[in-house]
């Protein structure tokens, strides 16, 4: 998987839900990983992670925890949005790694070989 940062597929709207993500690689999601229990992204949606995966799988009914990709030129890529209380919500970047983006690849079903970051 490779992590992108600063909005790469594009600015999100709303809230942002989660800050300092940072995955071991084991989590089979990433609201599993360690986070920032406050969300600090002082730049708002500048900072909006993303991320691009490779293999493809149905898509996603916003129930909690459950990921989703928006924004990117295909299914595999885009800004990350994370579902809390039945609403989407964006990542931000901070800490963002190819490691994060691997735990949302895994919890989306797609391959996640390969790295890196953008």
């Amino acid at each position: 998987a490779v992590a992108f940062s600063n909005a790469h597929f594009g600015a999100g709207i709303g809230s942002t839900f989660l800050d300092d993500v940072i995955c071991s690689g084991s989590e089979l999601s990433l609201l599993d990983c360690t986070r920032a229990s406050t969300v600090y992204c002082y730049t708002g949606h500048q900072e909006d992670a993303g991320v691009r995966c490779y293999i493809q799988t149905p898509g996603t009914n916003c129930t909690y925890g459950a990921v989703q990709l928006v924004g990117g030129s295909t299914q595999y890529e885009g800004r990350v949005e994370v579902c809390i209380n039945n609403q989407w919500g964006t990542v931000c970047d901070s800490s963002w790694d190819s490691t994060d983006a691997t735990t949302v690849c895994k919890q989306l079903g797609y391959a996640y070989t390969g790295s890196g970051i953008a």
